[in-house]
């Protein structure tokens, strides 16, 4: 599919627009401005350095809710209008950058990551504010830019690559729907029907699930054929070294399974070429593994049994900042989360401020805590056991596809009611 046609399935729906059309005219251009940086520090500071920006084609997001009002991610920026402060676009995401600070080598080295912001494109002069959170995971303000649209730094020439596009389901206006984008890693030219078929494979097995199951029609999935020199990817544990588009490798941050990828520029110069909210990479190997960081990208291999699962969760992770709800008994943890202070995932909890998860829908029968006993397998709780430690951190539910894939868990009611405030942000 070419940029025209694309352009053109933006716009249907034009009845649509009506007053917040014109709220978001006045402050912004239909396409986007795309911002890189290096995030760097360790566990005791950080800062961001601006590298370049760039003009792209398509704002995917709504044009409504222009704020997030989630209070999810790491991290948080605000847009504000220069000549009169206001606030007129806020996103929260998370990065690797934060997962690295919390390893035991960030309190005696200094490390940097490549990193992207997209904004919808200002049409005057504008201030971005970026908040870290803090130790008691309160935002608190890092870094200001200042940034005038009109200035001849800004590229308007950004394309990198031009791939072949792929249009695997398409249900409307993006300004109107979840935009995803797979991109193509460890796949050769050759083996792009595959990526194909690997592609449409998980999106049926994600309206598998509720609440995705009754939603289809909220979404559009593109597919962007990038093509990588050899199949397959980096696994440095074993030696193997594979010549591939966008860089992923397993035994990020010493996790043998955790797949991800430092090259977030390759990533943003491939999936302009399409409308994205969330970015997917299917990596085209047999090994189990994956990840998915908030706002920020999803990836998992194809060719595992489990592999179909291992996408959903992580579009958990990257659409809905679920946390994750298994646990180690090891005290490699421990400190992840503060047991005196509430987790901003929404699907975890130290109980601390617990009226503000999901306490109002569990019945008064109930325990809290609730014992982690089969004769509560199908109810709503607090189990102990969650974000990786065994004690101080509790779920909702016994189980849940955020705390295994084994068997045929969904994801709980908790996670549901996220995944479906998340839709409705985008859609409306």
């Amino acid at each position: 599919m070419n940029r025209g046609i694309i352009a053109f399935l933006l716009f249907i729906g034009s009845s649509y627009i009506g007053y917040a059309q014109i709220v978001f005219n006045h402050f912004f251009l239909d396409k986007t401005l795309r911002i890189d940086y290096i995030h760097t520090g360790n566990y005791n500071e950080e800062n961001f350095y601006l590298l370049s920006m760039s003009e792209e084609p398509y704002w995917s997001g709504s044009i409504v809710n222009l704020k997030d009002t989630f209070n999810l991610g790491n991290n948080f920026i605000e847009v504000r209008d220069l000549s009169t402060d206001k606030l007129i676009f806020s996103r929260g995401f998370s990065n690797l950058f934060w997962e690295w600070r919390l390893l035991p080598e960030a309190k005696n080295n200094i490390r940097s990551f490549y990193e992207v912001l997209e904004i919808p494109y200002p049409k005057k002069a504008i201030r971005i504010d970026i908040f870290s959170r803090d130790t008691f995971l309160r935002f608190k303000k890092i870094k200001t830019w200042y940034i005038n649209p009109n200035n001849y730094r800004i590229s308007h020439d950004k394309q990198v690559y031009n791939f072949k596009i792929d249009t695997l389901l398409f249900s409307g206006n993006s300004h109107i729907k979840v935009d995803v984008v797979f991109l193509a890693e460890g796949y050769t030219q050759s083996e792009m029907t595959k990526f194909l078929k690997d592609a449409e494979r998980m999106i049926r097995k994600l309206f598998d699930f509720p609440p995705f199951n009754t939603h289809k029609d909220d979404f559009n999935f593109w597919a962007v054929e990038s093509v990588s020199k050899e199949t397959g990817t980096d696994d440095p544990v074993k030696d193997i070294w594979k010549n591939t588009l966008l860089n992923t490798h397993f035994n990020t941050f010493n996790s043998n399974r955790y797949l991800t990828t430092t090259d977030l520029r390759t990533i943003h110069d491939v999936a302009l070429q399409v409308p994205h909210d969330q970015i997917y990479v299917l990596v085209n190997t047999d090994k189990y593994g994956g990840g998915g960081v908030y706002n920020y990208f999803s990836l998992t291999t194809v060719d595992n049994q489990l592999s179909e699962l291992v996408f959903v969760h992580e579009f958990g992770h990257a659409f809905a900042g679920l946390a994750d709800e298994y646990f180690y008994d090891e005290d490699d943890y421990k400190d992840y989360y503060p047991k005196n202070i509430e987790p901003w995932e929404p699907n975890i909890t130290s109980l601390t401020q617990f009226r503000t998860k999901w306490k109002d829908m569990i019945a008064d029968s109930i325990p809290i805590p609730t014992p982690n006993d089969k004769k509560y397998l199908h109810v709503l709780g607090a189990f102990e056991g969650g974000g990786y430690v065994s004690k101080g951190i509790y779920r909702p539910a016994y189980s849940c596809i955020m705390k295994s894939l084994q068997g045929n868990n969904k994801f709980c009611p908790v996670c549901q009611q996220v995944i479906l405030r998340r839709i409705a942000f985008y859609c409306h």
